[in-house]
């Protein structure tokens, strides 16, 4: 089951950034969402192992 692990907001911008993935398997990928609820940008298939790190790269990629 997929779970929205962190929701944070981007730095200067209205949109958020949402970390997801299955702990169970771990994988983590990340997405930025706009206040109405549209995917601005999602890795999709990035494949991190990390939650801490998809989030430290969508912090700085967002």
């Amino acid at each position: 089951m997929t779970t929205t692990l962190y929701r944070v907001p981007v730095p200067y911008g209205e949109d958020t950034i949402e970390v997801y993935g299955e702990m169970d398997m771990g994988w983590y990928e990340w997405r930025v969402v706009t206040p109405t609820g549209v995917t601005r940008r999602d890795t999709k298939n990035r494949g991190y192992g990390c939650a801490e790190i998809a989030l430290r790269d969508a912090l700085t990629e967002a």
